[in-house]
């Protein structure tokens, strides 16, 4: 399992731990985590919160390049609202999250299944596709990153916090137990395999 030795998880008694506990990506930087593979089924957590509504795409998270395949990416639309995209050898499609308000923090899961995807927005399912990841693995040459698109053309404005991948497919109670901002390496079932708390001496 993979921890960034500098980033450490915030102390429960603080109380405001995504605030105190999270980056700020100014719109011009990211984060590479170093990372390629993710096995299907799998499940990524992560929190966003934007500083601006712009009318312009802003990436959180992403692998791969939407001229290749397989992708998936979160990104804040053109219409300011939350979105999902992904395309594998089994279909493509985009669950659609809220729309976005500054300076609040969403908490997003997105599950991998073998039949089905599905974006969890808050701890409550908000979309659900029938087009799964079964045979498939989100696996580019390109690895993960936090913060822009893969071509560096597209910056996330705002703060993430609280990133982990998991090899398998959560349940809704593991989904509310990061949505309330548990420790994500003592949840019920496996730990994640990579976790990224991005906090305390993090550093984009």
């Amino acid at each position: 399992n993979y921890i960034a030795p500098i980033w450490r998880m915030p102390r429960n008694a603080n109380k405001d731990k995504l605030s105190n506990y999270s980056i700020d990506f100014s719109g011009s930087n990211h984060i590479d985590l170093d990372i390629q593979s993710l096995n299907t089924p799998a499940t990524i957590s992560i929190w966003v919160n934007t500083a601006v509504n712009d009318s312009q795409q802003r990436y959180a998270i992403i692998n791969g390049r939407a001229d290749q395949t397989p992708y998936l990416y979160l990104r804040m639309a053109t219409d300011n609202t939350y979105q999902v995209l992904f395309f594998n050898s089994n279909g493509s499609d985009t669950l659609q999250g809220s729309s976005a308000t500054i300076n609040t923090w969403f908490h997003f899961v997105i599950v991998c299944e073998h039949s089905q995807t599905l974006l969890y927005e808050n701890g409550v399912l908000k979309d659900t596709s029938t087009t799964g990841w079964n045979g498939v693995n989100i696996d580019q040459s390109n690895n993960w990153q936090i913060g822009r698109d893969s071509r560096g053309i597209r910056f996330w404005n705002g703060t993430i916090s609280q990133c982990c991948f998991f090899d398998y497919a959560l349940s809704t109670d593991q989904i509310n137990y990061l949505y309330n901002l548990n420790n994500p390496m003592v949840i019920t079932g496996a730990e994640p395999i990579a976790y990224w708390p991005l906090g305390d001496n993090s550093n984009p």
